[in-house]
């Protein structure tokens, strides 16, 4: 016959309770074990794996460590963003000191190249004296080394006031000289300037050097510095 407990209940319900707690008291013991084979498997550390307050020294230095790990991300993070810039700038100053060094503009700036016919570049004066006036003419091969066409509108002398407008011509197939005719790209002309000065900027037996400097259809201008016009006596 199965005995009653005061509240009615069966005895195998107190075994069953004494049983728990046996399985509780094992698991502890178990857990117990563990953390001693753990702390003998770390060695010395600086608090007691098995005892939870001792855990706080080491919590506030791992958030110490995590702290001064930020400031040390930042800290490199800055000096990074600095070296980067000082490197850049260093690079752009070698790059400018090197797209300086190149003696000839490239043809992008430069479209229209011009070389002087040295012998049919002349002057001389107007009339028979030297002071009356001055007439200027010289011949110039023009290569345009762009995609574009060009036309020569003006010609004119640097620090000189022309009695007229200066003439430019560009030689044509058939012979003779064409105002406003159009500097092919790729290729090669002849053009031919003409001016005249009243009174004369020439001195008598001397070469006379100037910047000639023409206009085109787009409003640019192209210089020639010290264009050399030899000296052409009129008698």
């Amino acid at each position: 016959m199965t005995s009653l407990n005061p509240a009615g209940e069966p005895s195998k319900n107190k075994d069953l309770s004494l049983q728990v707690h046996q399985q509780k008291s094992t698991q502890i013991a178990s857990w117990q074990r563990w953390w001693q084979h753990f702390a003998d498997f770390a060695g010395p550390t600086l608090f007691d794996w098995s005892i939870p307050d001792s855990w706080k020294p080491a919590v506030e230095l791992v958030k110490e460590w995590q702290t001064l790990g930020g400031f040390l991300i930042l800290v490199l993070g800055t000096v990074a963003g600095w070296a980067t810039g000082f490197f850049r700038w260093v690079a752009s100053k070698f790059h400018r000191t090197k797209s300086a060094a190149p003696t000839a503009a490239p043809a992008a700036e430069r479209p229209l190249r011009f070389v002087a016919d040295d012998y049919r570049t002349t002057h001389g004066p107007i009339g028979a004296d030297e002071t009356t006036g001055t007439h200027v003419e010289g011949i110039f091969d023009v290569t345009n080394v762009s995609d574009r066409k060009f036309v020569l509108l003006k010609v004119r002398l640097s620090n000189h006031t022309a009695f007229r407008p200066g003439l430019v011509g560009v030689r044509v197939p058939e012979g003779g000289y064409e105002t406003k005719r159009a500097l092919r790209t790729h290729q090669m002309s002849t053009a031919m300037i003409d001016l005249v000065f009243m009174p004369a900027i020439h001195r008598a037996g001397e070469d006379l050097i100037a910047d000639v400097i023409f206009t085109d259809n787009y409003g640019d201008e192209h210089t020639l510095p010290s264009v050399r016009f030899r000296y052409m006596s009129s008698a």
